[in-house]
This record gives structure tokens, C-alpha cells and sequence, in this order.
């Protein structure tokens, strides 16, 4: 589990792409310092599991020589000068380091991930959010996060205030209704509180809230409403996460609040009629309609006398 806290900004070193999975290399600096084999780091809001080095005696993380996209693949050393770590809070001793080598993560991501989330359109030099799961003595201030991306939003509005930052995302139809001002929201992995959301419109029938788009973030130019969620950003969360650098068009991972989640499931089962007696248990007899149901004990009366036990008297004999 996570709290939506980012403890350092990473950088991608590589994507290998194979038919339905892909290898991610990240520069991680300290954050990975003492992530064992197995480990969880949540990237961009995505839990991934810590893997050994894909091919033994390579570059990290490269299986093929070739980034994604075609471009030649940037190494950790070259990642790392050109865009330096960024480690919030304090940091593990320097001789540290992580199962993947130091400072380097490395992950296997698998095909339905690569369609839910951002992840598979990274390219080497892209920034990520990273945050290590969160250990039970832990501070928790942010919410619950899990790393179970539920889909992939667009920045449809940025306006940038004296001191702090407003961004529109647009979000799949579906999660709409799992959010609430006030509420809370994890994007790009970072825990969030709703300043705004959209009205309660469905999208038209026969139409995809992930394939519309829309300038203004209202409609999509033909009458169609998009969904949409705002939240508000100060200064210390623009320069320690990637949301400084994000901009309109650029793709967010969106992870609503667990709580709405798990409330909107139990409300799609349908509760029985309560006016609707419940039949009684019957004996395999069927010429009997008697019931189990145990016999109602009576009250005691002068006529049937709760019994009472004389105690014997100290040092008699009794049997």
C-alpha cells in the first residue's frame, strides 16, 4: 500500500517492448537504495515489482540495444546527469543499493498495465514519480493508495495562479461517479483533493469517455459531455513531483478513492424485497409444511415452579 506521498522523482532509463509485456529501467537514486528483490515501487502511481537484471552481463534493463521508439537506449550514468534525482526526506547511507543494481529499478510491466496506464508511452529521459510502499509504523498523510491504476486521464486545462496551479483532467465516464469535491484522488500516484468535478452527464450512447476529446474539457465540439475532475497545487507539490513539467494533452495515471470504489459495488447488488416474506425451513416431508423453528419455552408460574436446589448443608454427608 501507498499514501501518495512522492519521495523522489526518477528517470527513465529504458523501455524494452516485447508482444504483450515490456522491461522498464528507472534511475532511481536513493529511493531504491534498499529495495530487496520482489519490492514494491509504485511508478507514476503504478505498483511494480522489483526484478533482477533481465540479461546477465548487459546494460541494465536492455534487452534489445534499443529504447522505445526506436532511439538508442540511455544509461543509467547518462540519465542520471541529465536529470538528477530528486530525493524528498532523508537519505539511505550511500553504500546501499538495490537489488537491480544502485540506484537503477528495474521491472517487468506486463500487457494489461501497458493499457491502462501511461507507462508504455514513457521514453528514455521522461520523469516519473516514485514512491516506496509504506511501512506499518509509517506516517500516513496522505489517503489510501493501492498502485491499481483504473484509467488513463488527459490534462485538458492548466492555469497558473500568483502562487499556486490549477489543473483540469479529463477521466474516463465510468470513474465520475466515484468522485467528490473534497475527496480524495491519487494522479501520477500523487494523493490529491478534489477542488471541482464535473456534473453528473453520461456520455453519449455508443461513445468511449477515454476517445473523447475536447479543447475546453466541457464537450467534445458535437454536444458530448467528458468527465473531468480539478485539484489545486502549491508550489512544494509542483517542484517535488511532475507536475511542474506537465502540460495539456499530456496523459495521467487516475486512481480513485478505494473506499468509493468498494461503496459502489456493494451498491450494484440488488437487496431483497423486504415486503417479501422469507420462506421458513421445512422437513423433507411433503404432505408437512412443519417448520424447524425451536420450540418457544414458557414462563414459570405458581403451577409450573422454577425448581430450586437446596444446597447441603457444610460438613453433612451426601452422596
Amino acid at each position: 500500500m501507498f499514501t501518495g506521498i512522492i519521495e523522489g522523482i526518477g528517470t527513465v532509463v529504458d523501455l524494452t517492448t516485447h508482444e504483450d509485456s515490456a522491461v522498464l529501467t528507472i534511475a532511481a537514486g536513493d529511493v531504491v537504495a534498499d529495495l530487496p528483490p520482489g519490492g514494491s515501487l509504485a511508478v507514476n502511481g503504478v505498483c511494480l515489482t522489483s526484478v533482477v537484471e533481465p540479461t546477465a552481463g548487459g546494460d541494465v534493463g536492455s534487452a534489445g540495444g534499443e529504447a522505445a521508439g526506436g532511439g538508442d537506449a540511455v544509461s543509467a550514468g547518462e540519465a542520471a546527469a541529465a536529470e538528477p534525482v530528486v530525493s524528498v526526506g532523508a537519505e539511505p547511507a550511500a553504500s546501499e543499493t538495490s537489488a537491480s543494481g544502485q540506484g537503477t529499478f528495474v521491472a517487468e510491466v506486463m500487457g494489461e498495465t501497458l493499457r491502462l496506464t501511461g507507462l508504455g508511452a514513457l521514453t528514455p529521459g521522461d520523469p516519473v514519480n516514485l514512491e516506496r510502499c509504506t511501512p506499518a509504523a509509517g506516517r500516513f498523510d496522505g489517503h489510501i493508495v493501492q498502485g491499481h491504476v483504473d484509467g488513463l486521464g488527459e490534462v485538458i486545462a492548466r492555469t497558473d495562479h500568483a502562487e499556486w496551479t490549477t489543473l483540469r483532467i479529463g477521466i474516463p465516464a465510468h470513474l465520475a461517479p466515484l468522485t467528490a469535491v473534497k475527496g480524495s484522488i491519487a494522479l501520477n500516484g500523487v494523493s490529491l483533493t478534489l477542488t471541482a468535478v464535473s456534473e453528473a452527464v453520461p456520455p453519449a450512447a455508443g461513445v468511449h469517455a477515454e476517445s473523447v476529446h475536447a479543447e475546453d474539457g466541457i464537450s467534445d465540439g458535437e454536444g458530448t459531455p467528458r468527465a473531468w475532475v480539478e485539484v489545486g497545487l502549491i508550489p512544494a507539490t509542483l517542484s517535488h513531483t511532475t507536475f511542474g513539467r506537465l502540460q495539456v494533452g499530456d496523459p495521467v495515471n487516475v486512481e480513485v478513492d478505494v473506499i468509493a470504489k468498494y461503496a459502489a459495488r456493494l451498491l450494484s447488488f440488488t437487496a431483497p424485497d423486504a415486503s417479501t416474506p422469507r420462506p421458513l425451513a421445512t422437513t423433507a416431508s411433503a404432505d408437512t409444511a412443519a417448520t424447524t423453528e425451536p420450540p418457544v419455552a414458557s414462563a414459570p408460574s405458581m403451577s409450573n415452579p422454577i425448581p430450586v436446589t437446596t444446597p447441603a448443608p457444610q460438613g453433612a454427608d451426601h452422596d
